[in-house]
């Protein structure tokens, strides 16, 4: 048998939910407003997992600790801005993957 590197890379995900006990997660449009939000303040990623509630963070190796920090302050206003309400249904419409 012969094995082959698909990507090369770091895969982080963060799993959004409502509540930590239940583990119950975020709505889809919840974590597709982060993702757009994310987006428009610089950060560019993707949202996996079965119900959709997954932030999928694929920087490079060659990721800084300086672009690491940046990225975790976009996702943590965007964060924000979503749950002040910044973000509607409507503007994240056409971008929903499911």
């Amino acid at each position: 048998m012969d094995t082959a590197v698909r990507g090369r890379g770091l895969a982080v995900g963060i799993e959004l939910v409502l509540d930590r006990k239940t583990r119950e997660p975020v709505p889809v449009t919840t974590t597709a407003k982060t993702i757009y939000r994310s987006y428009q303040l610089g950060a560019a990623f993707l949202y996996v997992g079965l119900r959709g509630n997954v932030l999928e963070f694929t920087p490079p190796l060659t990721l800084t600790e300086e672009e690491a920090k940046e990225g975790a302050a976009i996702v943590g206003e965007a964060l924000r801005d979503v749950t002040r309400g910044v973000v509607s249904d409507a503007d994240v419409a056409p971008y929903m993957m499911w």
